[in-house]
């Protein structure tokens, strides 16, 4: 089995991006056995043509897609129900591009929904002490735009069997959520970082096993 694992490069003002750095810390190979499954991580150029065209292949190749981005502004891991059908950038992408109230597709519906029952996810990384939300879309800017095209490219083809977007917060603001205002301010700047990223990559490992596992039910079926 295949799991892909997907982050973005630094947008805007932004000078990193947890997803890209998560994406890089995570190991090989995830689960054991029949649950077992290959994991490649992948930095996607944050500009909606470039990231669909760097993930279409090896998205058709794999049962698990997990796609990462930013949203700086939250301060809990989010899991995304629904992309929307809407290119409406707040700013502009890495290749200058900012479209403005534009469809994905005109064809399709005015959002896809994954099937993966988010709210059930979530509560299991709040029970493990992973702070986790569900978010209802992704928002307008490329994040969305490349989830909306993988589902769209998962009803079309029937795989891969599981996409999940998951947006993270600035990885120090996860840090506070997690282990309150008090002991994270007693923490440096850098410290609070590598804890954060941390948090966010044993989140990302167990959605990981818990899709995979999904999948490797669904095949014995």
């Amino acid at each position: 089995m295949r799991c892909l694992i997907t982050g973005f490069e630094p947008f805007g003002s932004e000078k990193s991006n947890p997803s890209q750095d998560v994406v890089k810390m995570l190991p090989s190979q995830l689960g054991r056995g029949t649950k077992a499954a290959d994991v490649a991580g992948k930095v996607l150029t944050t500009c909606g043509s470039c990231a669909w065209r760097e993930l279409a292949r090896p998205l058709s190749k794999s049962d698990v897609v997990i796609m990462l981005g930013l949203a700086s502004g939250r301060k809990k891991i989010g899991l995304e129900r629904f992309a929307l059908n809407i290119r409406d950038y707040p700013l502009p992408d890495n290749k200058g591009h900012k479209p403005q109230n534009r469809p994905i597709d005109p064809a399709c519906p005015l959002a896809l929904k994954t099937d993966i029952d988010v709210r059930l996810l979530a509560k299991k990384l709040n029970d493990l002490g992973l702070p986790s939300e569900v978010s209802n879309h992704a928002g307008s800017f490329v994040c969305n735009e490349t989830y909306f095209r993988a589902l769209r490219h998962q009803a079309d083809n029937g795989k891969p069997g599981a996409v999940l977007f998951v947006h993270l917060p600035r990885a120090g603001s996860l840090c506070y959520t997690a282990y309150g205002a008090r002991m994270a301010k007693g923490m440096s700047p850098a410290v609070r970082r590598q804890a954060g990223l941390r948090i966010m990559s044993e989140a990302i490992i167990a959605i990981a096993e818990s899709l995979i596992a999904r999948q490797s039910r669904n095949r014995s079926r």
